[in-house]
This record gives structure tokens, sequence and C-alpha cells, in this order.
């Protein structure tokens, strides 16, 4: 019995592989329609205009359309026919396209137009639908890759503004999507790259500058100061009259001081964090930041004093007095300028516990003889 079920088994399996490789005639003779082949011969082309308008007038533009596919494929027609060819294929496609597009819009067969052998146009308006409907049906990283593939094929296609805006729209809601994938990666980490491809393919896109700010709100995220400071700059820099771009000018030393771990070694950051928030306020007087930026200076401010207070008593370790008067005169006026007293008053007791500077070496009472002039 058991044999028996193999070589049933085996029957079966060998039939399926004659239905498979029979099937495009075998479906002819069912369905009555002519199988399609991938090319025509030279005399069978105008039959096949004739027969694909015919699909076409009888609402059937997918056959028409491959009747005219296999058509173009045919070497050698003559210019008019080729052109007739070119046009109905043109237009069959484009039947077959609002055919697709209407509800319910079938986005995978319009994405397979750009595999097709079509002219470029079509094949570009096919994907664009396609990447479209995938936004709206929250596939966003789809329609991201569907136009990275258009983009390989097509570089310089004509839809290039419609595909900027599909990006932005499917980047910009990742990056707002707040839950995981493998219950502890979050899923609008993935805007990353969809963002970061729109900016460096797409700079013209209007939203850029929104993706410029959400991929240093993400770097932000991840405590990658570094990155998250050279897209804020890269903001200003490509966008500068952008209405994100003085909030942008304000973060960017609000992030060097979230990025230093210590005063001690990383002073030169914080030094430039502060020329660059003292520039912001000269710039922007009374701007809607401006507390918050006066309230990163005063941060600043102290780190530095923190900064040299700590210098100046290494100083006094290793008996270099006048380092420690140098960085503990300079103590105090950064505890001035963040408006602290106590600190002030630390640094000011601590300086008066050093030995008096030695007095000023007197200056040459004249100048050294000009040339010509020596005794």
């Amino acid at each position: 019995m058991r044999l028996l079920r193999i070589e049933s088994t085996l029957l079966g399996l060998l039939l399926m592989l004659v239905f498979c490789t029979s099937s495009c005639s075998t479906l002819g003779r069912i369905t009555g329609l002519k199988p399609i082949p991938d090319s025509l011969e030279r005399e069978e082309v105008r039959p096949a205009v004739t027969r694909s308008r015919e699909y076409l007038s009888n609402g059937d533009p997918q056959r028409a359309m491959e009747w005219m596919q296999a058509a173009a494929a045919t070497a050698g027609l003559e210019p008019a026919l080729k052109r007739e060819v070119r046009e109905l294929l043109e237009e069959c496609s484009r039947a077959r396209i609002r055919e697709l597009a209407a509800e319910p819009v079938q986005p995978d067969e319009l994405a397979a137009f750009l595999e097709l052998e079509l002219p470029r146009q079509i094949s570009v308006e096919a994907v664009l639908i396609a990447a479209k409907e995938l936004n709206r049906d929250e596939e966003y990283l789809d329609s991201f890759r569907l136009i990275k593939k258009l983009d390989v094929k097509y570089p310089t296609h004509h839809l290039r503004s419609d595909a900027g805006r599909i990006l932005a729209e499917a980047g910009m809601e990742v990056s707002r999507d707040e839950s995981n994938f493998l219950f502890f990666f979050p899923r609008r980490d993935r805007a990353k790259e969809v963002l970061e491809y729109l900016v460096l393919n797409y700079p013209s896109e209007r939203r850029c500058p929104e993706a410029y700010a959400t991929l240093a709100w993400l770097y932000e995220l991840d405590e990658d100061w570094e990155l998250s400071i050279e897209r804020h700059q890269d903001l200003l820099l490509y966008h500068p009259d952008s209405p994100s771009a003085i909030t942008s000018e304000a973060r960017i030393p609000n992030l060097r001081l979230s990025s230093i771990t210590s005063p001690e070694y990383d002073r030169q950051q914080l030094v430039r964090a502060r020329d660059e928030l003292q520039a912001w306020l000269e710039r922007h007087p009374g701007m809607k930041l401006e507390g918050k930026v006066r309230l990163d200076l005063t941060e600043c401010f102290l780190r530095l004093h923190e900064s040299d207070m700590g210098i100046a008593r290494f100083y006094v370790r290793v008996d270099n007095d006048f380092g420690a008067r140098f960085h503990s005169t300079r103590a105090i006026g950064e505890a001035q300028a963040a408006n602290d007293s106590d600190r002030e008053e630390e640094a000011v007791a601590f300086l008066a516990t050093l030995p008096p500077a030695p007095p000023a070496v007197p200056a040459l009472l004249a100048a050294p003889a000009a040339p010509g002039e020596a005794e």
C-alpha cells in the first residue's frame, strides 16, 4: 500500500509538471485567448495592432498592452509602423495604469511596471502611484524602497518633485512611530535611512529642513551628539532662511553642553558653546528661545568656572602660583557672568590664599637705536 501511495504521489507531481509546461497553450484553449509571444514576426505586427485596439476598446487594456509589448520587441519595423506601435503601447499602458489605480488600488501590479520594457515616463508614473498608495496603506518603508529602486533605474526621471514629496511623507511618518520591533528596537530609527536618502538625493524638496531637524532629533535620542550637531549644521548651511534655522542655531551649543562629560578636558568645546550662545543672543534679541539660550549660557559660564577652579587647584599642588592666580582670576569673571555670588566669593577667597604676584618687570626707558644711529 505504501508503495502504491508513493507511486500515486510521483504520478501527481509528473502531471503537475506537464501541466505547468503547457499552461500557456492549455489556458489559451480553455479561454479561447491566443497566447501572447514575447516577440512577433514583422508580418504579425500589423494584425497585432488591430487586435490590440480591439482589446482596448473592449475594456481589456492589460491584454492590449501585452500585444503591443510583443510588437515593440520586433526588430526591423518600418518607421511609421514602429511609431504607431510605440504610441499605441503608451495608450494601452496608461489605460492599464488607470485601471490599476482605480479603487481598490493595486500597488504591487503598478510597481511591476518598473520591470517591464515600457517607455520611461510610463514606468515612472505607475511606480509613483504605487508608492503613494503604499504610503496611504502605511507601508512607508516599502514606499521608500520602491522609489529608491526607481531612482537606480531612472535617476533623472521627470517626476522627481513628486517622488521627493512621497519620500518626505514616508520618512516623517516613520519618525513618529513610537512602537518597537523585536521588542527592543524603536521603529522610528528606520526613519534615519529614509530621511538621509531624502536630503542627499532630493535637496530641493521643501521638507528638507524638517528632515534635517528630525534627523538631528533622532540622533540626539541615541546620544550621538556629533551626528546630531552635524545635521543641525547642515540645516543652517543649506536652508539658512528656514524657520527651523534659528532653533537649530540655538540647539547646537546646547548639544555641545550635553556631550561634555568632563569640563577639565573639554574646555575648548565649552568656549565654543559660549561663543555660539553669545552670538545667537546678539543676532536674535527678543526671540522666544532667548530665555532658554540664556539658561544655557549661564550653565556654560558655570562649567567654565568649575574648569578654571579645578585647574587652579591643580597648579597649587604643583607649586605653580602664576597658573593658580591666572585661572582663579578668570574663574571670578565667569562666576560674575553667571550671576553666581557664592561661586564668585569662593574664587575670591581662593585667590586671597595665594602669594601676591611679583612686581611687573619695568619696560625699557629707551627704544633700541635705529640702524645708522649707533654710537
